[in-house]
């Protein structure tokens, strides 16, 4: 189980690897050129979009947390 975990962990660490492509000098220039409010608004729209992508993630690790403890249960009433 821990095998399988440490290829899913590093699956996803690679997928993630052209994300930190974004962090582009052009990007960064015109955000950090942008008044006040413009700054706002893109740390709130960057929020906006994390927020339901936590809560998925959060949401399928606790379907697994429960389906592996429901699997677990029914081993060990097939053992006795």
């Amino acid at each position: 189980m821990k095998r399988v975990l440490c290829i899913a962990g590093l699956l996803c660490a690679l997928a993630s690897a052209p994300a930190f492509g974004q962090g582009c000098a052009m990007c960064w220039s015109s955000a950090d050129a942008a008044a006040n409010r413009g700054k706002r608004a893109l740390n709130n729209g960057i929020t906006l979009m994390l927020v339901p992508t936590l809560g998925l993630m959060a949401g399928f690790a606790g379907l697994t947390v429960v389906y592996s403890r429901k699997q677990k249960d029914g081993e060990d009433d097939d053992a006795e």
